[in-house]
């Protein structure tokens, strides 16, 4: 049951809780960088599903920004990796840095949050998401417009 409870599931994570580094070295409060409908994204840049599905993201970026899609990535690799994968990725989406992914209580990745434009998590995603699947996508969208 620990296993499961550690790794096997996206945990609850509270918005207003976490404080990251943005690129200029500022703390910000996720709860404050979130608008609209925002895909947050927790990753590593050791982690093979990670960086796929950040590829993914990148080559249909703008049909996801089109549909009103912002993205959040936050990891706890160092400033110079961040940057390297930064500057690969397409300029909307914005990049964060936390001390921990295990303090805020992430012990598997890629781990996904979709928040509405109210700031409440509609959806959690444990792994890798069919961000191809034109239909996973509108699924999403509708349960983050509800």
């Amino acid at each position: 049951m620990f296993y499961y409870l550690r790794y096997k599931r996206a945990p609850n994570i509270a918005s207003e809780e976490i404080v990251m580094q943005n690129s200029a070295g500022q703390q910000v409060n996720l709860s404050d960088e979130l608008s609209g409908n925002t895909v947050v994204h927790f990753y590593a840049t050791w982690c093979g599903p990670c960086m796929a599905e950040m590829r993914t993201i990148k080559s249909h970026y703008a049909a996801l920004s089109a549909k009103g899609l912002q993205f959040i990535f936050i990891t706890d690799d160092t400033a110079d990796k961040i940057s390297r994968v930064q500057a690969d990725m397409p300029q909307g989406i914005r990049f964060y840095h936390i001390p921990s992914l295990k303090e805020v209580d992430i012990y598997s990745i890629p781990t996904t949050y979709f928040f509405n434009a109210n700031k409440h998590i509609t959806e959690k995603h444990l792994g890798g998401f069919a961000w191809t699947d034109e239909a996973e996508v509108d699924k999403l969208l509708a349960a983050m417009n509800r």
